[in-house]
């Protein structure tokens, strides 16, 4: 049940006196835990309307992060031609925009990002930060293990529509909008990695459902090559079960729960019936036939997927990454568990400004993919 906003200081205080202690003993980082609570805290007790009105719209957010890195670049008297503000519109209704975080004309390599959010949430600050770090900025250094010293690298950032206004599978249609107008600029797939975090990770593998086997209604993309450099899924919502172990374990320390999740399934799916919710598998892919996954191989060389052991997904996405492994036994698949991390730790990361662990994982992947 949706909590109303009278319950929501007795549930912060719950949630705090209860799992505070709990991710102590679990190593969970003390700052990457309040957060991940506060982040927990308005998914659980706010209506998706609520969260987008007192929210920044994704476009905001972009502005505003531009701006203020140009300041930051400035002050140190750094090169700010990757820091411009790129809005591009798409040929898609309903409307959505790729926001480019780096140059598009000077890149050589290219990654298309879905944010998280559970569809209900705009993009971040942390967000923004994650794609700088580990795909813009760090690959240029020079002297850095692994970067990148021949290419220049621009994200395009997809502005999709949210919840529940928008329902599956408004986004899936924006996303194929926008890798089309990435082809069609004449960037190569295999100059390119496509992926993202949580609700971003299932439209990632939406898409890739969508190239295997195209849905009735929706674009068709062109191209006989379509094979990306890789994909990535950062903390991904494969299912929409809530009975796993991790689910039991974690649900009292992590970012999400089992209610926020069936929740966000309601705003992104309506109140459909289990068989209507089994023809939508494309959106929770492993709550259906799996055998289309045997696909991937021929849509992308690698996939990096990623959680952490201390979060609800993790043993879905433990079953998923074997599900892929066992459907393409020759296809690059890495999987990473971050000890003492919770959902999407990545962009805890990215919201405190840092370059840690799980972002500098994620840099070594991308140069390893985009290098060659």
């Amino acid at each position: 049940m949706e909590l109303t906003t009278p319950q929501a200081p007795l549930f912060f205080l719950f949630s705090c006196t209860t799992a505070l202690p709990r991710a102590w003993k679990r190593n969970i980082q003390l700052k990457q835990w309040i957060t991940s609570a506060l982040f927990r805290f308005l998914l659980g007790n706010f209506k998706p309307r609520h969260i987008q009105a007192l929210s920044p719209t994704t476009s905001e957010t972009y502005t505003e992060w531009v701006k203020a890195m140009q300041l930051q670049q400035a002050a140190k008297g750094s090169p700010q031609e990757a820091l411009k503000s790129r809005i591009v519109p798409l040929q898609v209704e309903p409307a959505a925009s790729i926001l480019w975080v780096g140059n598009p004309d000077r890149a050589t390599k290219f990654v298309l990002f879905f944010h998280g959010g559970g569809y209900v949430a705009p993009l971040t600050p942390g967000h923004l930060n994650w794609c700088w770090h580990a795909y813009v900025r760090e690959q240029h250094k020079e002297g850095t293990n692994g970067s990148l010293k021949e290419h220049k690298v621009a994200v395009a950032i997809l502005q999709y529509s949210l919840a529940p206004e928008a329902k599956y599978p408004t986004q899936l249609r924006q996303a194929i909008a926008a890798l089309d107008h990435i082809l069609g600029q004449g960037i190569a797939p295999r100059d390119l990695i496509v992926g993202g975090d949580s609700a971003g990770g299932n439209l990632a593998v939406q898409l890739l459902h969508h190239l295997s086997h195209p849905k009735p209604g929706l674009q068709l993309l062109k191209g006989d090559a379509l094979r990306f450099a890789g994909v990535f899924l950062v903390s991904p919502w494969v299912s929409g079960h809530t009975d796993t172990v991790s689910f039991r374990e974690n649900g009292l320390v992590d970012m999400l729960c089992a209610s926020i999740v069936s929740q966000s399934e309601k705003h992104v799916l309506g109140d459909i019936n289990e068989t209507d919710r089994l023809k939508a598998h494309p959106a929770l892919p492993l709550d259906s036939d799996l055998p289309w996954l045997g696909n991937i191989k021929h849509f992308t060389e690698s996939i990096y997927i990623t959680c952490g052991h201390e979060e609800v997904f993790r043993d879905h996405v433990l079953s998923f990454s074997e599900a892929v492994r066992r459907w393409n036994p020759d296809l690059e698949v890495k999987l990473e568990v971050g000890l003492g991390e919770v959902h999407d730790c990545i962009l805890l990361e990215g919201v405190h400004g840092v370059f840690g662990d799980a972002t500098q994982r994620m840099q070594a992947w991308a140069a390893s993919r985009l290098q060659r």
